[in-house]
């Protein structure tokens, strides 16, 4: 078990939050949900490496902290109006984590393909038993559903939603300007500090700063800041981007409308430069998103049509115009369903489509079978039932959220804003999980959840107390 110098320094912090500072854990622990590729623990051994992210040592830490009120009264706070969305929520858990028992009764009489087409691996095939991958992933489920349930309940209030959307902006703040100071000394070519936030046992040369991505004579320098890789750090940004988005537009900013409007840019800024094709795409839909999320858009005037039409006309003109632009989305957009990793993504989409028909009640189990996008992801890993409980959840949450910002005061415009956010994060989410892949192990769609979840108290006048 080893550790690096940032490692252990928020190892440290950790503890001291927890003895001293309880209160912060919640602000640590969501602005570390992007930080993808920082790792506290990590531990070589048995013929692969396995660490232990920032976040989920804080998500640890805030759970501690959470224990002694616990078992002082035996209850959790259930936010008011959420219960619904919750008993939903619980049976999807509940059917994901019935699948993982699937590789017992499997025990070996279907194989799963390897995931590359492109090494040595090609065409190998592993046997499907219970072994310790089905830990891990279970334990990846388990941080999940602990960030949502520890958002939604930390979170009910209006103080207590906005408070932890300034930890949450902040961080959108902090890894946008740190991706920029890594393209920007990429540009001088000057070193970059990796060893700070890219700690984790499978980064190697290629995290010495922004790399160049090259298809033929064209080539396209990317950045990641904290993420594992380009697209990480894509769907990192767009998971918060259209809460700040719509944030910014209102009359109460989560720290100043100056300051939310700079985070936005900066946030879209990284998010271009990262040249992830899935968050190019998901950038054009979350901008449709917003934009249909914005409550009472007739009163509004015509501000917001003619902030669309200008963002579309720009985005048009610098495509039609500039060669660097054409070349940009041409290599990360147009040729990149075309291109070999293009190619493997349909090809084990299509391998996991034909593992759900061979056992489609509860899939081959959770994280047991690989694929490029949601759908056939969440059929091939937990069946039909598990899919429904998960579809039938997001309508149940997506119609409680409509109804929470009817029931809102009519001037309480940036109350519904703060909802037409999270909705809007919870459609961008969704589609870029469907276009590329439902990243689940990473804490950012599970944070999603929570602020969705308790969302639903913006209507009350006062933070629920428990319900046991």
């Amino acid at each position: 078990m080893t550790t690096s110098p940032t490692g252990f320094l928020l190892l440290l912090a950790g503890v001291l939050l927890l003895w001293l500072a309880p209160r912060w854990l919640p602000a640590s622990t969501v602005f570390f949900v992007p930080f993808t590729a920082t790792a506290v623990l990590v531990y070589r051994g048995g013929g692969s490496d396995h660490w232990l992210p920032a976040v989920n040592w804080f998500l640890l830490c805030w759970a501690t902290s959470r224990v002694p009120t616990f078992l002082r009264t035996g209850a959790v706070r259930i936010p008011s109006g959420a219960r619904m969305p919750l008993l939903t929520f619980s049976a999807f858990v509940g059917f994901a984590a019935l699948s993982l028992l699937m590789p017992i009764w499997i025990d070996g009489r279907t194989s799963i393909l390897a995931t590359s087409l492109l090494t040595s691996e090609s065409g190998i095939s592993y046997p499907l038993r219970f072994s310790m991958h089905q830990l891990l992933v279970g334990a990846d489920l388990g941080y999940g559903v602990l960030v949502t349930m520890l958002v939604a309940a930390d979170a009910s209030g209006r103080n207590r939603y906005d408070a932890l959307l300034r930890a949450v902006f902040a961080s959108a703040l902090f890894i946008s300007g740190w991706g920029l100071f890594e393209y920007m000394l990429s540009t001088f070519s000057l070193p970059y500090p990796a060893f700070l936030f890219n700690d984790n046992p499978t980064e190697g040369v290629a995290a010495l700063g922004a790399r160049f991505f090259r298809t033929g004579d064209q080539a396209v320098r990317r950045i990641r800041s904290v993420g594992l890789e380009p697209s990480i750090l894509a769907q990192s940004l767009l998971a918060v981007l259209p809460i700040v988005a719509c944030a910014a537009w209102g009359d109460r900013p989560v720290w100043s409308r100056r300051l939310d409007r700079i985070t936005l840019a900066a946030g879209i800024v990284c998010l271009v430069l990262s040249g992830s094709g899935s968050g190019l795409l998901g950038l054009a839909f979350m901008l449709l998103a917003v934009f249909q999320s914005l409550p009472g858009r007739r009163q509004l005037g015509a501000t917001p049509y003619v902030a669309l039409i200008l963002a579309l006309v720009a985005m048009g003109t610098s495509y039609a115009l500039s060669t660097t632009v054409r070349d940009y989305v041409d290599l990360f957009v147009v040729q990149k369903p075309l291109s070999d990793s293009g190619l493997e993504r349909a090809f084990v989409t299509l391998n996991a489509w034909d593992y759900f028909k061979e056992y489609p009640i509860l899939g081959l189990g959770w994280g047991s079978v690989p694929s490029a996008d949601l759908v056939v992801l969440l059929l091939s890993n937990i069946g039909i039932v598990g899919f429904g409980a998960f579809t039938i959840f997001l309508v149940v949450l997506w119609r409680a959220l409509g109804r929470t910002a009817r029931s809102l005061a009519p001037k309480d415009a940036d109350g519904r804003l703060r909802i037409a956010g999270v909705r809007a994060a919870i459609a961008t989410t969704i589609f870029v999980a469907a276009i590329s892949r439902f990243t689940y192990e990473h804490a950012h769609v599970w944070l999603v959840f929570g602020l969705a979840l308790a969302a639903l108290t913006l209507g009350q006048t006062r933070t629920p107390g428990h319900h046991s």
